[in-house]
């Protein structure tokens, strides 16, 4: 049997998935085109060519090449949906992501080529504006940031532009076409939301660990890395309007400590030395303020030493080296650094970042956030590490 082309008119077309609760179904009508070269001979191919309307103002074009008496040997279709409506989705989003759509448009971009059963497939889909709902219960969506990742995958028009392949066989029992393409879309969602900062160094450049801003201990100066880092992460926030940003400092409650105390005493002795004197003196002077003359008597003869001269070995004199770094490490012990001045510090290093983004990077105020400091400790390098991390607005 040889047809040379069947006319299609005003055509319809009806897919549904009973497999879902709600049911999905939806259709294509005012189908309109032609199938030629229809034949019942071994290896040819009947060309489609196909149009058609999607609810009310998308549309479908459907081409391709395929033996319609055996299909599932060598077939090779694409279909194009242009301008449909995301909500018409909600009961996969349901299922598979946990919220309803409520509002947002969907382009497809489809290559399907089936040999011997076994399937090849393409989807390019572009959804635009896609914004969700409200979260529904379903034991098959996974408990992730899906806001986060659709923010993360937005551009700078509010559309995410996804290119997700798809392999099996058409004798697998379990195979069925549109769950598999909603779970590969989650997968992508997954992958993106458990690691924006990969994909934000993907999108922009930069490392894994643009989220880690090192500190020097005791200081709130932001160094050439961390602002090498900031500038990175402006740029993402630029090309992803939908994210903002969290800045949470961290104070190491010893090393910060210790440097606050030694910047403390270096004030005030600068202090006094401005007034003239020499440095020992002026120590001396600190140390009977704090603790009294006869305590500094005290270290002055713990400071005594033996000449190293054979024949005055029996004669002491002061270690001034010794003397002097032991009356200023017990007078930098005395200064007093609070847990607040800890907050500030770490507040202060916030600050710092916020201030970079906001008044050199240009990063609208309403986008980042200054969190409540931690305590942490100092890494391998003894810097005092601060974390930033990514939101939806």
């Amino acid at each position: 049997i040889q047809i040379d082309k069947a006319i299609v008119t005003n055509g319809a077309m009806l897919f549904a998935d009973l497999t879902l609760t709600p049911q999905f179904a939806t259709g294509i009508q005012a189908l309109n085109g032609d199938i030629r070269g229809i034949s019942t001979t071994a290896n040819s191919y009947a060309q489609v060519s196909l149009q058609g309307r999607v609810d009310q103002y998308g549309k479908a074009t459907i081409k391709g090449a395929l033996n319609p008496f055996s299909p599932d040997k060598n077939t090779d279709m694409s279909v194009k949906f242009d301008n449909l409506e995301l909500t018409t989705l909600t009961p996969y989003s349901s299922k598979f992501a946990g919220y309803r759509i409520d509002k947002g448009k969907l382009s497809l971009d489809l290559n399907y080529k089936v040999a011997n059963r076994q399937l090849v497939a393409t989807n390019k889909i572009v959804l635009n504006q896609l914004t969700l709902g409200e979260r529904v219960d379903s034991p098959e969506a996974k408990n992730l940031p899906i806001r986060l990742a659709i923010a993360l995958l937005k551009d700078s028009n509010g559309v995410i532009d996804l290119d997700i392949p798809i392999t099996g066989s058409l004798d697998d029992p379990q195979f069925r076409i549109a769950p598999i393409v909603w779970q590969a879309i989650v997968n992508v969602i997954t992958k993106v939301a458990t690691a924006p900062f990969r994909f934000i160094a993907g999108l922009v450049g930069g490392g894994e660990d643009m989220d880690s801003m090192a500190f020097t201990v005791g200081q709130a100066n932001l160094s050439a890395e961390v602002l090498a880092k900031l500038t990175t992460i402006a740029d993402a926030l630029n090309k992803r309007p939908s994210l903002r940003l969290d800045l949470r400092a961290v104070f190491d409650e010893v090393a910060d400590a210790q440097a606050l105390k030694n910047a403390k005493f270096s004030r005030v002795l600068t202090q006094r030395m401005a007034k003239g004197g020499q440095e020992v003196a002026m120590l001396e002077g600190l140390y009977v303020e704090a603790k009294g003359s006869e305590s500094l008597k005290q270290q002055r003869a713990l400071q005594l030493k033996p000449l190293a001269n054979k024949e005055a070995k029996e004669k002491l004199v002061l270690d001034v080296d010794g003397y002097r770094l032991t009356l200023r490490n017990q007078l930098i012990d005395l200064q007093d650094v609070s847990a607040g001045d800890l907050r500030q510090l770490a507040l202060d290093r916030a600050k710092a970042m916020r201030t970079q983004l906001i008044d050199k990077l240009h990063i609208d105020e309403g986008r980042v956030f200054v969190l409540e400091p931690e305590a942490g400790t100092v890494n391998d390098k003894q810097m005092v590490v601060s974390t930033v991390s990514l939101n939806a607005s």
